[in-house]
């Protein structure tokens, strides 16, 4: 089975096939139809709250996961983890509302701008899996993913010292993140190397899902009002 890991990026998804190679998909419907037997892990929240006061257990264990190996003592590690946004405000989104408009509706916590950035790729998410497709269609994050390979929380990944530890830890891993990025063509406007990165370490946690000794978060995960797990795999 191919593992695959994906980055949601300006042009859609960029993809990194572990032991393989990179491409970007406009839809993650074009992915899986590339990939229609694999195992692949996206970074996207797969399986929302029903209700604006709800909150994932996965988004609170996920956090806790970096806080607890945050031996550096880096600050807001907490906030690598964006809570997934309720089911009543991707509706307000597909009707066409903006930030201001969402927020002036909510029954309870806000939306963060980062929340808000990426409803375009949960409702591609959303509307692509089933339930029955999350044992090779699954949820991942690069920060958790990273974290367990280091053995602890990185530097953020913004810093100089962040991203050359993210670097070095993939090449560990066999990766080759500038070989890859020379195949998926110019990157203004289509992609940044923040996305590739992640989606190799995702691509490590599809391989580490397929040989049976992936993490999940949490444990015994719940499921939404589709019948979703809320989990994130590692």
């Amino acid at each position: 089975m191919k593992a695959v890991g994906a980055d949601g990026c300006r042009a859609g998804w960029l993809a990194v096939e572990a032991g393989g190679g990179a491409a970007i998909f406009p839809r993650l419907a074009d992915l899986l139809q590339t990939f229609p037997f694999a195992m692949v892990v996206v970074d996207t929240p797969i399986g929302l709250p029903s209700r604006w006061t709800e909150r994932r257990e996965t988004d609170a264990a996920a956090r806790s996961f970096l806080s607890v190996r945050n031996s550096a003592g880096w600050r807001g590690v907490g906030s690598r983890v964006f809570p997934a946004p309720p089911r009543p405000a991707l509706a307000l989104w597909r009707a066409g509302a903006d930030h201001g408009t969402v927020n002036r509706a909510a029954e309870g916590p806000r939306l963060s701008v980062q929340s808000f950035n990426i409803l375009d790729k949960i409702d591609d998410a959303d509307r692509t899996a089933t339930p029955e497709m999350q044992d090779r269609l699954c949820e991942g994050h690069p920060e958790i993913a990273f974290a367990l390979a280091a053995g602890e929380t990185l530097a953020p990944k913004k810093r100089p010292e962040g991203r050359t530890a993210r670097r070095e830890l993939l090449a560990r891993l066999g990766y080759d993140p500038p070989a890859l990025g020379l195949t998926l063509g110019p990157r203004t406007g289509r992609w940044g190397e923040d996305d590739l990165l992640d989606a190799c370490i995702l691509a490590h946690v599809a391989r580490r899902r397929i040989a049976g000794d992936a993490m999940r978060l949490p444990e015994k995960p719940e499921r939404d009002e589709r019948g979703f797990r809320m989990e994130i795999w590692a």
